[in-house]
């Protein structure tokens, strides 16, 4: 992938950087490929790898108390890993190929090097996925938001709705008795 490819995949993170700058992030950045049901990181473990995508799609979702809850998709031209990259630790989201995937990879390691070598690169990086987490964190606030409003309602309509409607729908769906009432 040329600078002027990289500029049209990642626009946000392209308009920031200069020619020199584009060519020294292109030099630290691992080309990889992934299977259909690869993942690049998992929930919980630890992770310290950026991953543009290039091509393909990837399923972003958490698992917690044995409830698996989808946070969204990614396809070519989306970022993930950016907290990993800057803090290694462990994932917050499993993210894997939901299709090939290929990505161009930074680990923390290559972040290192690239700010000691390529410190023009580095800083447009930094900025870039700094822009990046905090528009993901302003839509986190409004989904949460959502959801907690979505969730008050059911639980209200449960409480005002004395003849069990929640309890009906599962025998519906679950094909129990009482399915017709």
């Amino acid at each position: 992938m040329d600078a002027h490819e990289f500029r049209e995949v990642f626009p946000r993170l392209g308009k920031s950087l200069s020619e020199h700058d584009a060519a020294g992030l292109l030099a630290a950045l691992t080309p990889r490929a992934y299977s259909n049901g690869e993942r690049l990181c998992t929930f919980g473990e630890p992770s310290d790898t950026l991953h543009l995508i290039t091509s393909g799609q990837v399923a972003i979702r958490v698992k917690t108390g044995g409830e698996t809850l989808y946070l969204g998709q990614a396809g070519r031209g989306g970022i993930v890993g950016e907290v990993g990259v800057i803090e290694p630790g462990s994932a917050s989201a499993t993210v894997e190929a939901m299709e090939p995937v290929t990505t161009l990879d930074l680990d923390s390691k290559g972040l290192d090097r690239l700010s000691r070598d390529e410190p023009g690169a580095a800083s447009a990086l930094l900025l870039s996925l700094s822009l990046e987490l905090a528009h993901r964190v302003r839509g986190s606030s409004t989904d949460i938001l959502k959801r907690i409003d979505d969730h008050a309602w059911m639980r209200a309509e449960a409480k005002r709705d004395r003849k069990g409607w929640l309890g009906r729908l599962a025998r519906l769906i679950h094909g129990g008795e009482g399915a017709a009432e």
